[in-house]
């Protein structure tokens, strides 16, 4: 056996998985969805590790000043798994071969009500995709002269989640998913355990909380302290995680909140139910 950063890497005879070579190792993944695609499980869907999920869900702290401002291309907006605190985010066990391929966007079809991936080059295969959270945004490029602050928001969250390890975005397609009927020695990933579902406003209160209570005196001169969607309480938002210049310039290593601040929000969300540990209740059971 041995140890590695992506998890514990096993023999793939050992994995169950099928593959004729090549490590696999157990990933500790997160998944944020409409309660209705439940039933899909991590078929044709983009998860993240812890860093790489937070990531994700600390996008939608701006997203009520992104979305107020008519030069913003609205795509967080309008994805309901950016936007909705219906949603329900799943802590996942996953047994995966380290042969990552490209990164695949996956996003609900309500044509079909179902999950569809739209993979680099074509048709999608079998790996598992994987791409850095912080070499994602700076392939984007650095936002231009009068950019609005969210468009540095958006970067700068990246680098701050990928402050001293790397936060990684996954897919994890159909093509590659070893518990389906007649899988074949190809298949690339397996669903080992979902150990938690909560409710995705619960978690973004608890990440909220530990930003408060790093810099509760931006908070205090707001109207509004307690209005998420207000633009000074935004602001103290994203100026307490990255620093007073983050919605302005690249910030450099150690500027504003140590990221590990919102990991340690974020696993305790999901290691306890209880609220005076930092814990979230279970999500309701999805309906039939």
């Amino acid at each position: 056996m041995v140890l590695a950063a992506a998890g514990l890497l096993v023999s793939s005879a050992a994995s169950g998985l099928g593959l004729a070579s090549g490590p696999v190792a157990n990933l500790t993944l997160y998944h944020e969805f409409q309660p209705r695609f439940e039933r899909l499980g991590l078929a044709n869907q983009d998860t993240g590790d812890v860093r790489g999920d937070a990531y994700f869900v600390l996008r939608s702290l701006f997203l009520p000043v992104e979305c107020s401002d008519p030069n913003s291309k609205r795509g967080d907006c309008e994805n309901a798994e950016s936007n909705s605190t219906q949603n329900v985010v799943s802590r996942n066990t996953v047994l995966a071969s380290t042969s990552f391929g490209a990164y695949a966007s996956c996003n609900a079809d309500d044509h079909t009500n179902s999950y569809h991936c739209a993979c680099p080059g074509g048709p999608c295969k079998a790996p598992v995709g994987r791409i850095d959270v912080k070499q994602r945004e700076l392939s984007h490029g650095h936002p231009g002269t009068g950019a609005a602050a969210w468009e540095w928001w958006r970067l700068n969250l990246a680098l701050k989640m990928s402050e001293g390890v790397s936060g990684y975005w996954y897919s994890t397609t159909d093509a590659g998913d070893c518990s389906i009927p007649n899988a074949t020695s190809s298949c690339t990933w397996k669903l080992e355990a979902t150990t938690r579902k909560i409710v995705a406003q619960c978690l973004e209160t608890r990440v909220t909380e530990a930003v408060r209570k790093a810099g509760p005196a931006c908070f205090s001169g707001c109207a509004q302290p307690q209005n998420s969607s207000s633009p000074c309480v935004v602001g103290c938002y994203m100026s307490t995680i990255l620093g007073v210049e983050g919605g302005s310039r690249l910030i450099a290593t150690g500027e504003g909140i140590d990221p590990q601040l919102i990991v340690q929000a974020w696993e305790a969300a999901f290691d306890s139910a209880d609220p005076a540990k930092g814990g979230c209740p279970d999500a309701p059971a999805a309906a039939n």
